[in-house]
């Protein structure tokens, strides 16, 4: 993560701001930039999850 927040320029205080959607052990996506492509919706996608961020 570190390498990605690096390539988009973002600060050490946005970095903190950001949040992390995680599984357990993997995390899944930091909303609004990037989603993991093991959790991307699919053709043979069987369940969604929506989550909502509210500030």
């Amino acid at each position: 993560m570190s390498d990605f927040f690096k390539d988009i320029k973002m600060d050490r205080v946005q970095k903190d701001m950001q949040p992390l959607i995680c599984d357990g052990e993997n995390i899944v996506c930091l909303p609004g930039l990037r989603i993991d492509d093991r959790y991307k919706i699919k053709t043979s996608t069987r369940m969604v999850a929506e989550v909502k961020i509210l500030d």
